[in-house]
């Protein structure tokens, strides 16, 4: 019997040594981020048919309260409607971050854009 016990508690400390590793991989702190970001805040309005969600993010670059953004980057909120790609929302620029709602349930918003071949 106590064969069989000790038989037991080998077999939990190998197990526990074989996590010991992956435990400490886990640990390990994230790379850190490059690039310097803004923390802007933002409360979005009800979803209007035929209007923007703000004027102040209608336009490019202009600021957003509460949201992160890298630097060089400029917020760009949609209009609707936008439910199709005839009234597709045509995005102004490049390094933009695109703020849409998903709103009513099953909402689809389509942008366009502008490229060249063999952009990326």
């Amino acid at each position: 019997m106590q064969r069989k016990q000790l038989l037991y508690v080998l077999a939990v400390l190998a197990l526990l040594i074989s996590m010991l590793p992956a435990a400490a991989i886990a640990q390990e702190a994230p790379p850190a981020q490059s690039g310097d970001f803004t923390i802007q805040t933002y409360t979005p309005p009800a979803e209007t048919k035929g209007a923007s969600q703000g004027d102040k993010a209608s336009q490019p670059g202009a600021p957003l309260d509460g949201m992160l953004v890298p630097d060089g980057m400029n917020f760009f909120n949609e209009t609707e409607p936008n439910n199709t790609a005839g009234t597709a929302n045509a995005l102004p620029g490049t390094d933009l971050a695109i703020l849409g709602n998903i709103y009513p349930n099953g909402d689809v918003d389509y942008f366009s854009f502008t490229g060249s071949a063999g952009d990326r």
